[in-house]
């Protein structure tokens, strides 16, 4: 019985650690693959791509065709997809590592299975980096439309402020720039619309939009002091 006990409790042996480093390093790599095809080639089958990627496991030198031939579907990206190409080259190393770890070549397959998990890396950070300079397309975008926006509500208020003079009329060009500056009105619309830093000179804005556009100095001269 003590015999039994000893032999449950021997340490494991180097050889068995190194095996299931391996084993849980190749099934998270192709774990992370398979995703990455489903995310980028939908209508692949992962075996499918894995039989017409093995047929090149002996050809030192892959042209983009032999590549792209690869796919049996076509997507819409880049003319030579930086993504394609690593991914190939990933599956590459991880079915040579598979075929070196069923054949008990660990050492091998350790070097092929590090090789594939470098790339499927790069391909992640690849996506990041599409990824983070789409969004700030976006952003760029939305703020650029989000300033045209504020300068119309801007001009708006200032039309509806011309529209309403002082009982005896808009006095001078200059005191009518000023007061409309000044409105506490105007001022209070700035602040609600949070465009303080819309317009760099607010007082030269209003100075274009009295003297230079037509439509509002005909509005202005109607209502001047007579």
């Amino acid at each position: 019985m003590k015999n039994k006990v000893e032999k449950r409790n021997l340490l494991i042996h180097p050889k068995d650690i190194e095996q299931a480093k391996i084993g849980s390093l190749m099934s998270k790599t192709h774990l992370s693959l398979r995703k990455i095809l489903q995310d980028n080639w939908p209508k692949e089958l992962d075996g499918r791509i894995d039989k017409n990627i093995s047929q090149f496991l002996q050809t030192p030198k892959i042209s983009w065709k032999d590549i792209s031939s690869c796919w049996e579907n076509t997507y819409i990206e880049e003319k030579r997809s930086s993504k394609k190409l690593n991914f190939f080259y990933a599956k590459i190393f991880y079915i040579s590592a598979k075929i070196q770890n069923e054949n008990g070549n660990t050492e091998k397959a350790f070097l092929y299975i590090s090789h594939a998990a470098y790339l499927t890396g790069f391909i992640h950070g690849y996506q990041h980096y599409v990824n983070e300079k789409d969004l700030r397309k976006i952003r760029s975008s939305e703020g650029g439309h989000g300033k045209v926006s504020k300068i119309s509500k801007i001009k708006k208020q200032f039309l509806s402020q011309l529209k309403n003079p002082p009982p005896n009329g808009w006095g001078t060009e200059t005191e009518t720039i000023e007061a409309i500056y000044t409105s506490k009105d105007f001022t209070s619309f700035i602040s609600e619309i949070e465009a303080e830093k819309t317009v760099k000179d607010l007082k030269n804005f209003i100075t274009e939009e009295l003297i230079h556009n037509k439509d509002n100095q005909g509005i202005y001269k109607s209502l001047r002091k007579k």
